[in-house]
């Protein structure tokens, strides 16, 4: 996706079965990872690069 690991973003990356997510965030002196486990339902995730977007804070916060 030619993005910058390092640029104080939040990056979210999910997995095949939809359930669980991971997010990465560089914090200037290492990474924080989250991870979080939907016990009802799945996440509508981009399948490509061309749906891969850049989400609001809120909707990031909504998130997690």
């Amino acid at each position: 996706f030619n993005l910058d690991l390092f640029s104080g973003c939040v990056f979210l990356f999910c997995g095949s079965r939809r359930d669980r997510f991971k997010a990465l965030y560089w914090d200037g002196q290492g990474f924080w990872m989250l991870y979080k486990h939907f016990e009802n339902g799945k996440l509508a995730w981009p399948s490509n690069e061309d749906e891969a977007r850049e989400l609001s804070d809120e909707q990031v916060m909504r998130l997690m």
